[in-house]
C-alpha cells in the first residue's frame, strides 16, 4: 500500500519527521496543498481523517469517480456518509480508522454511487430556491 496525503498545515513538519523516523518514506507521498481532483483518480480508497468537517468537495469528487470512502465519525458528515454507502470508523482514533480501512480494502467495499442531486448544477438550483424562499 501507498499512503498519499493531500493537503498541508501546521503539522506537516511533524508528519515528515514521523515518516522519516519510521523509515516509510517510500510508502508515503506528501503532496501538500493541491486540488484533489488532480490525484483522486489514482486512489483505491479515500480516507478522511478529519475530526471536524463541513461538506468537502472531495467527498462528491470521490462519489463521482466511484471511489470507496472511509471516514472518521465526523459530526454530521459521518452520518451522511454512512447513509450513502461509505464506511465510517467507530471513533476518530488511528486504530479505529486503520480497522475501517483494512475492512474496506479486504472486503472490496462497493463504491458509493453518484446521485445527480449532488451535481454543482443541482446545488446552485437548490441554493437559489432557498434564497427565493428567504426573500
Amino acid at each position: 500500500l501507498k499512503l498519499v496525503m493531500v493537503g498541508d498545515g501546521p503539522l506537516r513538519a511533524e508528519v515528515e519527521r514521523e515518516v522519516r523516523d519510521w523509515g516509510i518514506g517510500e510508502r508515503v507521498l506528501l503532496l501538500g496543498a493541491r486540488e484533489a481532483r488532480e490525484v483522486l483518480p489514482a486512489f483505491d480508497v479515500l480516507l478522511m481523517t478529519s475530526r471536524y468537517e463541513g461538506f468537502p468537495y472531495v467527498v462528491l469528487e470521490a462519489f463521482a469517480l466511484s471511489i470507496p470512502i472511509v471516514s472518521a465519525p465526523t459530526p454530521g458528515l459521518g452520518e451522511w456518509l454512512r447513509e450513502h454507502g461509505a464506511l465510517v470508523a467507530e471513533k476518530a482514533h488511528p486504530d479505529a480508522l486503520a480497522a475501517a480501512l483494512e475492512k474496506a480494502l479486504l472486503a472490496h467495499t462497493q463504491p458509493p454511487t453518484w446521485n445527480q442531486e449532488w451535481s454543482s448544477e443541482r446545488m446552485v438550483e437548490k441554493t437559489l430556491a432557498l434564497y427565493q424562499t428567504i426573500l
